[in-house]
């Protein structure tokens, strides 16, 4: 099933307010006082919202699976879950929540009993119809008022349709895997010839993949696909644009979150804040149209007979490894950054992380990483 944007936004918007009259009700029967538990004084959880459309966008193909559903759905929202909480933890210099004093607790932020509770909000099929029975009515209104004044609107839409069934989650999976590996090997390429060493530019612990990459091939064939019949230099300067404001993003998010810069562009010229940099952004605008135009037509085609010959087994069995690869990358990363501060292993994680990645190995996967 395709979601419209108004759609998706009121699915976000359902799931927020839902959660926030649960987890008010709670906290306030817990301390018999009113306590207000949404966005600052509004009636919305917005991280149960971003959850909730993740689940429902990305999940729907396995709701004939009871079993992977509900393994999807706890994994999913577990992950958003932990890496909101450190972000939130990274900003404020405190936890917004804490299961410290719950059994089989992950760091205070995520523990198996919630974890559960994902996932059977994620199998719950009557509230997903509920929810977006409701959503399709309220955004069904407001398309009707935009295609009355915008009819160009329902005819980009109409002509759309057929692209984006190419991009359920097992297609967004292999390009973000196929992106992922080729830009490490463009990357380590690249250093090679300007530098003249080898040197590691994985993000992942386990196997030359970028993460960074990978995300942005999946992105870019997303937004940019279904215009792949416009000149060059359309594509070229929307990758330019989108490319800088992604390469941006990134730097910051993975600085609040694991206390490292992982790139520096300041000693280069055109560049803004050492994030990026203009002749990086028209590099990201040239590999979009190699991609668009030349590469993304064949990996589509290599894609389709993968799926068809495996269905989902071996994308099941790729999508846990990458799965567990960037939750044990997360966690080698914090505990580097923590060891850092001189901080001693107590949790029995940590104390794995010191084993089977010390700061040497950490060095050579990350050479570039530079303590903020």
């Amino acid at each position: 099933m395709n979601y419209t944007f108004y759609e998706l936004a009121m699915l976000f918007f359902t799931y927020s307010f839902l959660a926030w009259l649960a987890e008010t009700a709670v906290a306030t029967v817990k301390v018999r006082n009113f306590r207000n538990r949404g966005f600052a004084s509004g009636p919305f959880c917005f991280l149960y919202g971003f959850t909730g459309v993740i689940l429902t966008v990305f999940l729907q193909e396995l709701k004939g699976d009871v079993l992977f559903l509900f393994l999807g759905s706890m994994a999913v929202a577990t992950a958003v879950e932990w890496f909101a909480g450190k972000t939130l933890e990274r900003m404020k210099q405190k936890k917004w929540w804490d299961y410290s004093d719950k059994r089989w607790n992950f760091d205070g932020y995520i523990c198996l009993q919630y974890s559960a509770l994902w996932g059977l909000l994620g199998w719950n099929h009557k509230l997903q119809r509920w929810t977006f029975r409701f959503a399709t009515k309220v955004s069904g209104h407001i398309e009707k008022r935009i295609g009355r004044s915008y009819p160009a609107i329902l005819r980009e839409k109409e002509e759309t349709v057929k692209d984006q069934e190419r991009c359920g989650f097992a297609q967004v999976f292999w390009l973000f895997l196929i992106g992922a590996l080729v830009g490490d090997i463009v990357e380590r390429i690249f250093c090679r010839v300007t530098s003249g060493i080898w040197m590691s530019r994985s993000s992942l612990v386990w196997g030359p993949f970028s993460v960074v990459w990978g995300l942005a091939i999946a992105l870019v064939t997303v937004l940019l696909y279904k215009d792949r019949d416009k000149q060059e230099h359309y594509i070229f300067w929307v990758g330019v644009f989108l490319g800088g404001a992604y390469e941006y993003i990134c730097s910051v998010f993975t600085e609040i979150l694991f206390g490292k810069v992982f790139w520096d562009y300041s000693a280069m010229p055109f560049n803004l804040g050492g994030r990026i940099n203009l002749l990086y952004c028209f590099f990201w605008g040239i590999a979009a149209v190699v991609w668009i135009k030349g590469i993304y037509p064949k990996a589509a085609w290599l894609i389709d007979i993968i799926l068809k010959k495996t269905g989902w087994v071996l994308t099941g069995i790729l999508v846990v490894f990458m799965a567990f690869n960037v939750f044990v990358s997360v966690l080698a990363l914090v505990r580097y950054d923590t060891r850092a501060d001189g901080k001693v292993a107590v949790y029995r994680w940590e104390q794995a992380m010191d084993e089977h990645f010390d700061d040497a190995k950490m060095e050579r996967i990350y050479p570039n990483a530079i303590r903020q």
